[in-house]
């Protein structure tokens, strides 16, 4: 059985408190920080064990390799300016 503790009027969430939890004789959990009352619902156990149906990726077909664009031999970004060894000429 898990309790969640709901956001009271106080406080929204109750993180790194302690708390009481009672159980009276007709089987009724009560939650209590200190003499204050809190708001919960019980959550049984077997609502957490249902596994939940597994959809289906039907069938994996594989990619097509990747297709790499190469530019012209004339292309403006190969225009670029050659540097000589003396660094002053360019030569186009």
């Amino acid at each position: 059985m898990l309790v969640q503790i709901l956001p009271g009027p106080n406080r929204l969430g109750y993180a790194k408190v302690t708390v009481t939890i009672r159980e009276s004789l007709d089987s009724r959990y009560s939650v209590y920080l200190g003499d204050h009352h809190l708001p919960a619902k019980l959550i049984p156990a077997r609502m957490l064990l249902v596994p939940r149906a597994i959809k289906s990726l039907g069938t994996l077909n594989p990619l097509p390799p990747p297709t790499v664009a190469k530019s012209p031999p004339n292309h403006p970004w190969r225009n670029y300016p050659t540097v000589t060894k003396s660094l002053n000429t360019y030569r186009a």
